[in-house]
């Protein structure tokens, strides 16, 4: 019974934490600078598109640059030390398109990359959900029950799920800006699928298979008593 009410403390304080982690995250998501700025960009390119004669405006935000040795380099003073020279170069680039006949992202595009954000949102209930049927199994003595495993398993799902998604809208806005810098001396490029969400769901997944496991020996070892 010690045990057990260690175990529901433990259980309580990562519930706890992951509560707080969710909300700080959300309100640092909505007052920093970055979504400030981006909103700001947003109500002025549609108050833009409302007024009369005025041309489309699109923007693609934080596209990869091509690595070159040398290309993209800005020299930068710094008036603190006049000895040191300084050069930054761009990895990454905001492209503002106005033009009546701009490429609007494809239906595909925007599909993907909707569909990639609302699934860390069902992650997000799913984990809540968890947590809270956690505690209620530790009470119960029954930690691994087929509930537990079939939401591990969504979780693990769903990353991998939005990560594919995620690298499809990637991949297509990408492939539709390269085409719009083709001739300049601007080189956009993809820079390729992001594997570590994908091995963190197949991690989740060979977790959720252990509790399996679990659960049927536990089930047999009820049938043998």
């Amino acid at each position: 019974m010690q045990h057990k009410s260690k175990i529901l403390l433990r259980l309580n304080i990562l519930y706890g934490i992951f509560l707080i982690l969710l909300f700080v995250s959300i309100g640092s998501l909505f007052f920093s600078g970055d979504f400030q700025a981006g909103l700001q960009e947003g109500l002025r390119q549609s108050m833009e598109a409302n007024l009369p004669d005025n041309a489309k405006t699109d923007m693609y935000p934080e596209i990869a640059l091509e690595r070159i040795p040398g290309k993209y380099e800005t020299p930068v003073t710094c008036p603190t030390d006049t000895n040191i020279s300084i050069s930054v170069r761009a990895t990454k680039i905001d492209a503002i398109i106005k033009g009546n006949h701009s490429p609007s992202r494809s239906a595909i595009t925007s599909l993907a990359l909707t569909l990639s954000a609302f699934c860390y949102v069902i992650i997000v209930v799913i984990l809540s959900l968890i947590l809270h049927s956690l505690r209620k199994s530790i009470k119960r003595g029954n930690v691994f029950n087929r509930d537990n495993i079939k939401l591990i398993r969504a979780i693990a799902i769903l990353i991998i799920l939005s990560s594919l998604l995620s690298s499809l809208g990637s991949y297509l806005g990408t492939r539709q800006i390269i085409q719009l810098f083709a001739g300049t001396d601007w080189h956009p490029v993809w820079n390729g699928m992001d594997y570590k969400e994908i091995i963190l769901g197949l991690v989740i997944l060979v977790i959720g298979e252990i509790f399996a496991v679990g659960y049927d020996l536990s089930e047999e070892q009820k049938l043998t008593i």
